[in-house]
């Protein structure tokens, strides 16, 4: 029975209170279905996929194993294995919704659609819990409200569709707050069961979902302080599951501030904002506002005018949403002094109030007495308290027309939120700006990516594709790099061929005036093209025209281009584009003469054209220091060596390979090929066997780009083999 039963629930016929009912479900789903097929992948879920097992249309792409090298996506074969990649990338990740995650792609289906449904599924579950909690607590009307505020949230419908831990974190979360009114009511054994599952599984989930225990510690302290059973049975429950993920938590080593630029302290406006307006944009920082969605409507000027008034509209929309929670609390007040249903009532509100507010202030302080902490996604879960309250405080106004007046305008303000966003990317737009250069590129085309990190979201987003790819790490970098290869990839003036460049609009101090400035100056023409996001994608497709592109002098450029030059002859070689990788290879050693990778590539691409020179520059990449190698360089590095003759240097770098990295299989496979030519079978057994327990299915790395065709050489002593040795030892 719930505790602000009234009037309110006997006033509506059954018949129209479900359907009321079945609406705001029907708008959650659809809402959340609407153009899930375009949705992008953010870097967060990127990094969620990257070591998931990819669908089998991607495994069957001639470019399979070039996307794999290029975007690290590695497939694990156990959770456990799944869970400790997902700890190196995110060392704040929980194993609660990886696992579940994990499970879900190896079992039910391998499909990134497929796992947005199921986010889907939990985003549903948490507006029914909502309704059902609402009913219970303060009658059918309030938990039909706050069904309507979830079902219509541009925070809830975001985080619904992601492949990331925030959705399932919501469930958890509302499943807790759900089973824990249920205890404080006298629920029975199953329920004290079904809280401990959750609260095993919640504390699991997220580093600060440990803040919800302590909201309702403090709730059962205040007001429930006579019942020492209650404490201490839940106590005891709570201390022994949260205790353990608690001591994790503060085991865990953060990446450094410096490493994370993008976590500061926020403003107290845009922690005001956290705090009392998720939903609200203009005073949320999280969303982009769009006029697509309104364009569908009513004309794009107007649409234009309704995006212009979001601001307002938002003011307005903050103004009735804590008038709706101080009359909650108005009314909740008044019927303790009465005795009316006291003290429940007031205490269901003192606990939404610490579930809504708390966890954000406890951030909050952390942030500046600790390190910066706190993001609105953190506690996603705090607005469910808002809901509530606001569903108990407009379903307590008096008079029907008053109520209906309240509840309308407060629907509508949410369904205004909802619509600037719907249609509005709010990622970086990597899969419209991947679609649009499949669209109208050529499989000869260049794609250089403005970020060395997210260039690999983009890359697995758009899926194994012909194009070579790299990335800069400056803007001046991007243009250098456009400008050398457009001068490349040419047939002729009217050569169909392209270089995309694509950099993030405000990600860097740099803009993209300096961009184009420098492509005008490198005697290049382009086209731009800007997709929506946060941040927005600028796309660049860039020609050159009669003469060669003039390339930047030193002083123009940052003090380690020659590493963007060095990742580019990589990305060339790995096209099996020697010439190319040569050139690259080369104009980095002209900025850097001893930079040991850039030997290496060029070491690589002239033995494989079979030119001299190939094991001079190969010796030349043995030479420390080797900072930026990493083991399957080191082991690239061997198989060259072995390739033009030299199987006492390949030998060494082949350990050097094992050393860098023991769990990679790379250098064992280097070892077995140098055993294979030495003739000595025992050993290249014992090294393959080495190399495939630390891979056993081949998903790390295709052996084959260490082994090299010579290892399948049947004779040894195969005339080819032996003159092609020769030859790339002179």
């Amino acid at each position: 029975m719930p505790f602000m039963a009234s009037a309110q629930d006997t006033d509506r016929s059954p018949f129209r209170f479900f359907l009321a009912l079945g609406l705001v479900f029907l708008a959650a789903l659809l809402t959340r279905l609407y153009g899930i097929h375009r949705e992008s992948l953010s870097f967060d879920a990127f990094t969620s996929v990257v070591h998931l097992h990819p669908q089998q249309s991607v495994k069957a792409s001639p470019y399979y194993d070039r996307w794999r090298a290029a975007t690290g996506a590695e497939a694990c074969d156990s959770v456990w294995e799944y869970l400790r990649r997902n700890r190196f990338l995110d060392p704040a990740s929980m194993p609660a919704y990886y696992s579940l995650a994990y499970f879900f792609n190896r079992h039910v289906s391998q499909s990134l659609l497929a796992l947005r449904l199921f986010s889907v599924g939990m985003g549903m579950a948490v507006v029914f819990l909502l309704y059902q909690c609402g009913r219970e607590l303060f009658g059918r009307r309030a938990g039909l409200i706050a069904a309507a505020c979830a079902a219509l949230s541009p925070v809830h419908w975001y985080y619904s569709r992601e492949i990331r831990v925030y959705g399932f974190l919501a469930l958890a979360a509302m499943v807790h707050l759900y089973t824990f009114q249920r205890l404080v009511r006298g629920g029975g054994k199953h329920w004290w069961t079904v809280h401990g599952i959750v609260t095993l599984l919640l504390v699991w989930t997220h580093p600060f979902a440990v803040l919800i225990p302590v909201a309702e510690a403090l709730f059962l302290a205040g007001t429930h302080w006579r019942d020492r059973p209650l404490l201490r049975r839940w106590g005891i429950l709570q201390a022994a599951l949260a205790l353990p993920a608690l001591a994790y938590v503060f085991s865990i080593s953060y990446w450094s501030p410096a490493a994370t630029p993008w976590m500061v302290t926020p403003s107290l406006r845009h922690f005001l904002g956290d705090l009392l307006a998720d939903d609200i944009l203009g005073l949320s920082f999280q969303f982009r506002p769009d006029a697509a969605t309104w364009a569908r409507i009513v004309p794009e000027a107007a649409a234009h005018r309704v995006v212009g008034w979001h601001g307002r509209i938002g003011w307005v929309m903050l103004a009735l949403t804590l008038a709706g929670v101080l009359w909650a609390i108005v009314s909740a007040a008044r019927r303790r002094i009465a005795a009316k249903d006291a003290p429940t009532t007031w205490r269901w509100t003192v606990l939404l109030l610490l579930w809504w507010l708390l966890p954000p202030l406890l951030l909050y302080a952390a942030s500046h007495l600790w390190r910066p902490c706190i993001w609105p996604r953190y506690t996603l879960y705090a607005s469910f308290g808002l809901y509530l309250l606001l569903g108990a405080g407009l379903a307590q106004l008096p008079g029907r027309l008053v109520r209906g007046a309240a509840v309308t305008a407060l629907l509508v303000l949410y369904a205004c939120q909802q619509m600037l966003v719907l249609d509005a990317a709010q990622d970086r737009d990597w899969r419209a700006a991947a679609r649009h250069i499949l669209a109208h590129g050529t499989p000869d085309d260049f794609i250089v990516y403005q970020d060395w990190l997210f260039h690999r979201g983009f890359l697995y987003e758009m899926g194994p594709a012909p194009q070579v790819s790299t990335y800069a790490k400056t803007v001046e970098g991007l243009a250098e790099l456009t400008a050398f290869v457009a001068g490349l990839k040419t047939r002729g003036p009217d050569d169909p061929r392209s270089v995309w460049a694509l950099m993030e609009v405000g990600a860097t101090p740099v803009g993209s005036d300096v961009l184009e400035s420098r492509l005008l100056a490198a005697a290049l023409s382009f086209s731009v093209r800007e997709f929506g996001g946060l941040p927005p994608l600028r796309l660049y497709q860039v020609r050159r025209g009669q003469a060669a592109p003039r390339l930047s002098s030193r002083d123009a450029l940052p003090e380690d281009i020659f590493k963007d030059c060095t990742d580019l002859a990589m990305a060339f070689w790995w096209a099996q584009d020697m010439p190319a990788a040569e050139a690259a290879a080369r104009r980095a050693l002209d900025f850097h003469n001893d930079y040991a990778r850039a030997w290496l590539y060029l070491g690589l691409a002239l033995a494989e054209q079979k030119k001299h020179g190939a094991h001079k520059a190969l010796l030349r990449a043995t030479a420390p220091p080797h900072h930026d190698f990493n083991a399957m360089e080191f082991a690239l590095l061997s198989r060259g060596l072995l390739r033009t003759g030299d199987p006492e240097q390949a030998s060494a770098m082949a350990a050097s390979a094992v050393i860098s990295d023991p769990n990679h299989p790379a250098g064992y496979y280097a070892r077995a090929a140098i055993e294979h030519a030495r003739g000595n079978e025992e050993e290249k057994q014992a090294a393959l066997t080495m190399a495939r327990r630390r891979d056993p299915h081949a998903r790390r790395m295709n052996p084959a780009v260490i082994l090299g065709p010579e290892f399948f050489v049947k004779d040894r002593k195969d005339e080819n083999y032996i003159n092609n040795i020769n030859d790339n030892r002179r």
